[in-house]
């Protein structure tokens, strides 16, 4: 059976049984116009052939109108197509799997990767940024220490004891190392 799209005038091949007599819900791949189509009954096709014998200006006796309808009903044959299931496009509709052509170039895939590599600034990186700015802020300490302990007497302590902190993990690792 052969439908037509109504906006765009497209024709498609339909095999019959697909438009049952309830109609069906139908939609254009060129221009994604949706409407229910109902089968198109053989006898408009009949009439569409013996019209166009009479343009034609065949004079046939009316009894050749049996033999038409059976050319009619023997043009119309049930054929049912094989999909390929690893065509492309069937991998792509059924399971959302997109085949890569093998000559697309290689610099094309290097510049995917790497601009998702770029996207995030990780783990390590915040990791490293964080040490270095402990060891900038207790450098910057150990330079003021002098002047620290002139105007804030009572931070004096507390200094002392972070300095001493870590002498005392500088020492642990050392002896760690060390040993093995």
């Amino acid at each position: 059976m052969i439908i037509q799209c109504k906006l765009c005038e497209k024709s498609f091949k339909v095999p019959d049984s697909a438009i049952t007599e309830k109609g069906r819900l139908v939609q254009c791949s060129s221009c994604n116009n949706k409407w229910t189509q109902y089968p198109i009954k053989l006898e408009k096709e009949e009439n569409r052939t013996i019209v166009s014998l009479k343009e034609k200006n065949i004079n046939e006796p009316l009894l050749n109108v049996s033999k038409l309808k059976t050319n009619v009903k023997r043009k119309i044959v049930k054929r049912k197509k094989r999909l390929d299931i690893y065509s492309p496009e069937y991998l792509a509709k059924k399971h959302g799997i997109k085949i890569i052509d093998p000559s697309e170039s290689s610099n094309d895939k290097l510049l995917n990767t790497n601009q998702k590599r770029v996207s995030g600034y990780g783990f390590y990186n915040y990791l490293t940024t964080f040490i270095i700015l402990i060891i900038t802020l207790l450098g910057a300490l150990h330079l003021a220490r002098e002047i620290i302990d002139l105007n804030y007497p009572y931070l004096t302590d507390y200094v002392n004891y972070l300095f001493e902190s870590l002498n005392n993990i500088k020492v642990i690792i050392s002896n760690f190392f060390s040993d093995y």
